[in-house]
């Protein structure tokens, strides 16, 4: 990108001082660069100081599921849009992990802030240029955004780019010039509304830019030219705006994307139309920024001095405004859709009270104290307020869930297998014990719930049909939205855990559809039937064992699964016995004629030398230690022999 020493043209928006004639094109290339060089060492220093939220827990466990293979929008349930989709799965393919995601939203954000730096630059000189970016990039709302697995910060960044490639459409002095900047417009909007479809407001704005164009050059709405070439930059622009979202829109299920992505987020306004005041929320994040709001608001002067090419800026911010107090529902992420076009015009403010107290130091010297103290003091405010602010933030630390459910994870990862899937309102506790939900319930959002998309007849059904062996309704969503569901659980799981002494988890649905890997169907006396197992190996050196039993009739007793992996010389080198589900569903509950998954993990010592091994498994009462009979037995002690290969 070209930059143009601004000071030296005769609209630019400042007086030609000697401060202003001094700060040439190339030493603001160079210092914006480490203003942006050093706003993205910040996000990495602080990657790992962030309070997680429930929302980055959907967007962490979706990549997961893609992982896995499902398809988005056609399997698993995704309300935003293709981009975000893309550029997700393809981070976490290459990196694998959260820190990777984070990083990617960061870089993002840098594009808005390069954008915000060079639209005050070229208005309000090299003061404007550097101080605008920077009251962008620290604000604590922002900042926490660009940091977290969160679409909207990106989204504004992007959005903020297209409105300053349209800026230098606007400003350009060669027709060709100015149709590039303007495609390049239209390009980085899509890829704003494709990351979260935030800003639409802004192709109200480049229309109205295309249209000043014309008049800037002369041309009225009388002659036909004027018409002629708002219809061909209009083109252009709709053009540069279109082909991009063809092409990400045919990768993808364009019905289910449109459901997903677009008309439930229509849907979901009704669910929580009125429930906060959006205007005092938006007054609220402007008093927070006080230093920032009132540097703005002097700001409002050099802009009104140079009107003709500083408009859109104020229809930027009255626009934000606008969609602010219409957003529903309104979240403290979406508050800095404001914060470009403030930025833009805090930076202009804090420019010009530098420049008066410049200009005034020899004249009217009353002037130049008072504009010094004044932008002295306002600095040192924002500079002690945004310390304060990081130092609270250094004392955050990334925790994806607390202890109590870090046991519930622990519980998940011995007695579950890899594939087995949960049901829960907590996606963040699925991405962490590294489960799979049903794909419609990717995302079990406040919103989706309450808005009636996902309704408890739908959650009956899935958890129906998947024999999902976990409901973990461990967040407030299912209990307050759906109790139904969690009444048709306890009726239909044979286990209830009350982990934390209060929330209940739900273990062990019998099968409806049982498909071992491998079939067996030994018999065990007269009492049950092991009708197969699996064998899964994870690459962190663990086996998980999974074995399908069929009770005969019903357990008198609670029996112990024994499970004993032995070398070729009949040596005992992992021991597993246990109770099924660490005795929270055991054999007294198993229902007869029906199906029981039942696993355990077997942690496999680094030590143990590779080479093929067996693993001996029955049934042994735990008063008298008598085996259950295995009928045609193989190994001579009544066990189930299963072979078992442990590789590198």
């Amino acid at each position: 990108m070209k930059l143009i020493d601004r000071t030296q043209q005769r609209d630019f928006v400042a007086e030609k001082s000697d401060a202003t004639v001094g700060s040439s094109a190339w030493l603001f290339g160079v210092l914006l660069t480490l203003v942006i060089i050093a706003s993205f060492w910040l996000r990495l220093v602080f990657l790992k100081n962030m309070r997680w939220t429930y929302d980055e827990g959907i967007h962490v466990l979706f990549v997961q599921m893609l992982e896995r293979g499902y398809r988005p929008y056609s399997e698993v349930f995704v309300s935003y849009p293709p981009l975000y989709t893309l550029t997700m799965d393809w981070t976490w393919r290459l990196f694998g992990t959260v820190e990777s995601l984070q990083i990617l939203m960061s870089v993002f954000t840098m594009v808005g802030l390069l954008a915000v730096g060079l639209m005050a630059w070229r208005l309000g000189g090299l003061w404007a240029g550097l101080l605008a970016p920077i009251f962008m990039s620290l604000e604590p709302e922002f900042f926490r955004g660009s940091r977290a697995v969160l679409t909207e910060i990106p989204s504004i960044s992007l959005a903020a780019l297209s409105i300053a490639f349209a800026a230098f459409y606007l400003w350009s002095d060669t027709l060709r010039s100015a149709r590039l900047w303007l495609a390049a417009s239209g390009v980085a909007l899509i890829i704003s509304l494709m990351l979260k479809i935030l800003s639409p407001y802004v192709i109200g704005l480049i229309g109205l830019m295309i249209l000043a164009r014309q008049l800037q050059m002369g041309v009225w709405p009388d002659q036909a030219k004027f018409w002629r070439e708002i219809m061909i930059d209009s083109l252009i622009w709709g053009i540069a705006f279109t082909v991009p979202l063809l092409i990400l829109i045919s990768l993808y299920d364009l019905p289910g994307m449109i459901e997903q992505a677009v008309l439930f987020r229509f849907a979901s306004r009704d669910a929580y139309e009125g429930e906060i005041n959006n205007f005092l929320f938006m007054l609220s994040f402007l008093r927070d920024n006080w230093v920032i709001t009132l540097f703005a608001i002097i700001g409002l002067w050099p802009l009104s001095r140079r009107l003709k090419q500083s408009w859109f800026v104020l229809v930027w911010f009255l626009l934000a405004v606008v969609f602010t107090l219409i957003q529903v529902p309104l979240r403290d992420k979406h508050l800095p859709i404001l914060l470009p076009p403030l930025a833009i015009m805090a930076g202009l403010g804090a420019a010009w009270l530098i420049e008066t107290a410049w200009t005034s130091r020899h004249q009217r010297r009353l002037a130049g104290l008072v504009s010094a103290g004044l932008v002295v003091g306002l600095l040192g405010v924002y500079v002690w307020q945004t310390g304060q602010v990081y130092a609270a933030i250094r004392h955050d630390q990334t925790e994806y869930l607390n202890s109590s459910k870090q046991v519930l994870v622990d519980f998940i990862t011995r007695f579950t297998a890899p594939d087995d899937c949960l049901i829960t309102d907590d996606p963040t506790l699925a991405f962490v014990a590294n489960r799979p939900v049903p794909p419609p319930l990717a995302e079990t959002s406040s919103a989706r719930l309450r808005s009636g998309d996902l309704t408890e007849a739908m959650l009956i059904d899935i958890a129906a049909q998947t024999d999902c062996q976990l409901v973990a309704p461990t967040e407030v969503r299912f209990k307050r939205t759906t109790p139904g569901f969690i009444e048709w659980a306890k009726g239909h799981y044979l286990g209830l855990w009350l982990y934390d002494q209060e929330t209940e988890i739900l273990i062990a649905k019998p099968l409806t559809q049982p498909q071992p890997a491998t079939a067996t169907n030994i018999q065990l006396g007269d009492q049950v039937e092991l009708a197969g197992y699996d064998l899964t190996k994870t690459e962190e050196g663990a086996v998980y064992l999974s074995l399908y039993w069929r009770p005969l009739r019903p357990f008198e007793q609670d029996f112990t699964v024994f499970v004993h992996v032995r070398d070729l010389q009949n040596n005992t080198v992992i021991n597993a016995d246990h109770q099924p589900y660490d005795g929270r569903v055991p054999t007294s509950r198993w229902p007869v004629g029906q199906t029981i998954k039942e696993t355990i993990r077997l942690d496999i010592p680094p030590d143990l030398p590779t080479g093929q091994y067996q693993i001996m498994t029955g049934l042994y009462s735990p008063i008298t230690v008598e085996r259950l009979p295995v009928i045609n037995d193989a190994s001579g002690e009544n066990a189930v022999i299963i072979p078992l290969v442990i590789t590198p």
